[in-house]
């Protein structure tokens, strides 16, 4: 399979691996450093084929539409004028996602500039044996316990628990003034309180007032060099609701790229847009869940009992942790054929699927003995708060060309035709 861009390397008939090596979105903060004329950290930038940039802008700004695949971005380039107008003056490459392809792990990744083996945020969930319960990566709150408990109140530092230091940071020491924008209920997660350290943080309602922030922003701060990152999670929220190729789903999308132009391109000045880079990105695409493609693993007794804690992971990534390692797999496969693909967890790293180099010390206890990828379509669903039912007609954490793909766009602001 070739995009306008890579050619993917297949792990299986519908699965693919994600680059490292500047073909992916884990090369694009290094890239940011060069077009900031900072000195960029370690990671490859990403291939002058993907992003040529100019250097010397005195302001990038990164947009991160969560969910806004490229293959969404390829049907939905016809539904409008201004995404068709941007696509046209501004043809995007694609580039892959990291693994999983979620949001913890990417926001993770483009906030501190290494790969998902060396900071290891690898989920929605995942067991930190070192505390001796599972947490949700985004809120960093443990599941399933009495009260709602952040693992941040319990006296584990942000800082010490991710042990690096962020891009903010980084950008700050050599001069860059960074600012987070994000939506108000996200501002002060157990997540961002972690990756965003070094930045100011400025929280938004919606798409419209968030436009209108960051013009001010710009304006009042236009004499100074400056990194702004902008998480925008509509879409994906959407798709989860709506499954990702409905018109809920365009509606969003539609959305942004509308106030984009009529609340911000239109009304900065040209003092703004002359040293202005935009690049708009995304942390994943989505699959669409098919009627009697969940797993609900709490109701297969047999299969519990073969695991020391429950699933963890993602719905679409799921890291089974057993004592039972060759009994799993082959019950995994007699119960699914070739619907649902596992290897060892070991092999996946061995594979590169969660980055090159050298690890995060004890990855292994994040990651379990078995990594299981359900094929198109399906999802592995464990209830940890609860739930009666698997919630969502969308999904993503895998590594199928939809979810795996993203898009990346260049816009020097001064070249903005309307």
């Amino acid at each position: 399979m070739e995009s306008d861009s890579i050619k993917l390397e297949k792990l299986t008939e519908d699965m693919y691996k994600p680059s490292y090596d500047g073909k992916g979105l884990a090369n694009l903060p290094s890239s940011i450093f060069r077009m900031l004329s900072c000195k960029p950290p370690n990671l490859a930038q990403l291939n002058r084929s993907i992003l040529s940039p100019d250097e010397g802008h005195s302001t990038v700004l990164l947009f991160l539409l969560d969910g806004f695949g490229y293959n969404l971005f390829k049907r939905l380039t016809n539904t409008s004028h201004y995404i068709q107008n941007l696509a046209s003056n501004f043809p995007p490459s694609s580039l892959t996602t990291v693994f999983p392809s979620t949001t913890s792990t990417v926001l993770t990744t483009l906030n501190t500039a290494v790969t998902p083996n060396v900071h290891g945020i690898l989920g929605y969930t995942m067991y930190l044996k070192e505390f001796g319960f599972v947490a949700n990566m985004l809120d960093f709150k443990i599941v399933n316990a009495q009260k709602d408990d952040v693992i941040f109140d319990k006296g584990i530092s942000p800082e010490r628990f991710l042990g690096l230091h962020t891009v903010h940071q980084m950008l700050t020491e050599q001069g860059i003034s960074c600012y987070v924008i994000t939506k108000n209920y996200i501002l002060n997660s157990g997540l961002s309180r972690m990756i965003h350290a070094g930045a100011r943080s400025v929280g938004y309602v919606d798409v419209g007032d968030m436009f209108i922030i960051l013009r001010h922003l710009l304006e009042e701060k236009v004499h100074e060099d400056k990194y702004v990152f902008v998480y925008w999670p509509s879409v994906d929220s959407a798709a989860h609701a709506y499954g990702p190729w409905t018109e809920e789903v365009a509606a969003e999308a539609r959305n942004f790229f509308y106030s984009m132009y009529e609340e911000f391109l239109r009304k900065i000045s040209d003092s703004v847009k002359n040293n202005l880079a935009i690049i708009i990105t995304a942390d994943h695409g989505q699959i669409d869940v098919e009627n009697g493609g969940i797993f609900d693993a709490s109701k297969d007794q047999r299969f519990m009992d073969m695991l020391v804690i429950p699933p963890t992971g993602d719905s679409r990534a799921s890291f089974l942790y057993t004592k039972k390692v060759h009994e799993l797999e082959d019950y995994v496969a007699r119960k699914f054929d070739n619907d649902y693909y596992s290897l060892a967890s070991k092999e996946a790293l061995r594979l590169g699927l969660f980055g090159n180099g050298l690890n995060r010390p004890k990855i292994e206890d994040r990651i379990g003995d078995i990594l299981l990828l359900p094929g198109p379509n399906k999802v592995i669903f464990y209830p940890f708060k609860m739930e009666r039912a698997y919630p969502n007609k969308g999904a993503h954490s895998g590594l199928t060309e939809d979810e795996l793909l993203v898009p990346l766009f260049y816009i020097p602001c001064k070249e903005v035709k309307f």
